[in-house]
């Protein structure tokens, strides 16, 4: 899945109503109609949309401004003095809404989302840039939280889950892979208690449950799942595809001795 990630040791995104606010400005219908020309999923959590543990019952969360502006306000981002961005005291000092969108060169998706964001965002009083850095780089960035917002992408494992790399809070330390910085008891607890319950059902019910409070928090905007196209020579048989990267098997693909191009 592809999505924003909001780095939560910074001011902007600690309070969960910004991070909200943040996810109804992303009109994500639009993203994929324009930057993916319609070839991906909308997905809520992170968890693939096609598993057993998938939580059904959390629904993609609609562009809706109104709200994001009443939480805005409510978490006290006003535009005070009529520049055209939010801005809030915080410790004192006169913080403005303005942040930037750290991506890796060359994603050209990526960019575009980025931009597209940025445009829709200063409509709400809340000025985004983009930067692109070269991919050690930028790597090196995320890893150790030098960033105030994300445009990334997690290929997950096609075994069982375990969310513990991702998000439990030891693992926003040491250039561990929580580089949003999301830490919550419970989700620790859960995390913790599925490396050890091998219980199907249990399983399921944990990873539904940490679901929704990744939900809940709103550490990442989550974009989409993309589909792949995939162009198929018709002299191969037995050619099966499935849901998880890379999507096919090539052991299990043969060609005719009559019609094979290439010979040992």
């Amino acid at each position: 899945y592809t999505y924003i990630g909001w780095n939560e040791e910074r001011p902007f995104f600690q309070d969960r109503r910004v991070r909200w606010a943040l996810s109804y400005l992303t009109d994500v219908d639009k993203i994929i109609k324009v930057v993916l020309l319609g070839f991906a999923e909308r997905t809520v959590g992170p968890v693939f949309y096609k598993k057993k543990a998938y939580n059904k019952e959390l629904k993609p969360i609609p562009f809706d401004p109104q709200k994001a502006q009443a939480l805005l306000k409510e978490a006290g981002w006003i535009d005070r003095d009529g520049d055209g961005v939010r801005e809030k005291i915080i410790k004192g000092q006169k913080v403005k809404f303005e942040f930037t969108f750290l991506i890796n060169h060359g994603n050209d998706i990526r960019k575009q989302i980025g931009l597209i964001l940025a445009e829709e965002y200063k409509r709400y009083g809340i000025r985004a840039k983009v930067r692109e850095l070269e991919w050690s780089v930028f790597l090196d960035n995320i890893a150790t939280h030098k960033f105030d917002a994300t445009i990334l992408g997690w290929s997950m494992s096609i075994l069982k889950d375990d969310p513990y790399q991702l998000w439990h809070s030891s693992q926003s330390k040491n250039k561990g892979s929580n580089h949003c910085s999301f830490k919550n008891a419970r989700v620790d607890k859960i995390i913790e208690t599925l490396r050890t319950n091998f219980d199907e059902t249990k399983r399921i019910a944990l990873m539904k449950e940490f679901q929704r409070i990744i939900y809940e928090e709103q550490p990442y905007t989550f974009l989409y799942s993309a589909k792949s196209l995939l162009a198929i020579h018709k002299r191969f048989r037995n050619v099966k595809l499935y849901p998880m990267r890379p999507g096919y098997n090539l052991h299990e693909w043969w060609v005719p001795k009559s019609i094979q191009k290439y010979t040992p």
